[in-house]
Order: structure tokens, then C-alpha cells, then sequence
């Protein structure tokens, strides 16, 4: 509301600007979308860990500050926040820590930490709320490391 606000009620700025907002989840459903393509990849856990509390770190850590910033009000401060944030996008993607956008939660998606029979460990989405300790799963590769449950399994 403050961007709104700031913007001085111009309705073409204020849309401007709530579609630089919506563009990302546009792509991240995209994203999902394009997921439903690509072959499914079994998994056998032998031993799960929730980790949800790693994207609260995130968000606490980069998106907050970076708000904090643009919701000051200065222009310098402006100038600075988008810096930070192109910077912690760079990292973001660099090292492939998709697997912490705070959007997938917001669509009921859990953060799990697997490690698998072999001993590698990779990170799993998922809708379920329980992911058993010992036992197969299929997931989609979504990165590397990240695997994905599309749909409620």
C-alpha cells in the first residue's frame, strides 16, 4: 500500500507495478507446469527431515531486509534495495536454492530432507504432510539436488 501510496495514485504505475509482483509467480506456475514433462525418478528413503524452518530463514534473512529498504522511503535506499536484491537473486539461482521460494509454500508445498539408500541426501517438495522414514517415492528432478511432488501424492 505504501508503493501505491508512494506512486501518488497514478493507476498506471500502481498496475505497473502489480504486475512486476505477479510476473514472478506467473513464471513459477509456468514452471510447475513444465514440471509434469519430465520423467518421474524413484526414490528410497531411509531417512526424512522436515525442513520448512530453512525457508523462514531465507525469507527472515533476504526478502524481509530488502522490504525494509524500499519501505523506507528515500530513493537511495530505493537504488540500494534493488541492488541487494538483484545480488541475493544472483545467489539465489547460483546456488540453486530453488527449493526456497516462500511462494511454494504459500501454495501448501513442504520442505523435506531425504536421504536416500545410497547416502545422497536431496531436498523433496511436497504437498503431503508425512513422508515415510524407510520406504519408495516418486518425485520429479527439479534440480541437482531438489526433487518434486507435483499434485497431492
Amino acid at each position: 500500500m505504501v508503493l501505491v501510496a508512494r506512486a501518488g495514485g497514478d493507476a498506471w504505475l500502481t498496475a505497473g507495478l502489480v504486475l512486476v509482483c505477479l510476473l514472478p509467480v506467473g513464471m513459477l506456475m509456468l514452471v510447475l507446469r513444465a514440471l509434469s514433462y519430465v520423467q518421474m525418478t524413484r526414490v528410497r528413503t531411509r531417512q526424512v527431515k522436515v525442513r520448512d524452518q530453512d525457508v523462514l530463514g531465507f525469507v527472515s534473512a533476504y526478502v524481509l531486509p530488502f522490504a525494509a529498504v524500499v519501505l523506507a522511503g528515500d530513493a537511495s535506499g530505493g537504488i540500494a534495495g534493488v541492488l541487494f536484491l538483484a545480488l541475493v537473486a544472483l545467489v539465489y539461482v547460483r546456488a540453486g536454492l530453488y527449493h526456497l521460494n516462500p511462494t511454494l509454500t504459500l501454495l501448501g508445498y513442504r520442505l523435506y530432507e531425504v536421504v536416500q539408500d545410497n547416502g545422497a541426501t536431496v531436498m523433496l517438495l511436497t504437498r503431503a504432510r508425512h513422508v515415510p522414514q524407510e520406504g519408495d517415492l516418486d518425485a520429479r528432478r527439479l534440480a541437482a539436488n531438489v526433487l518434486i511432488q507435483l499434485g497431492t501424492p
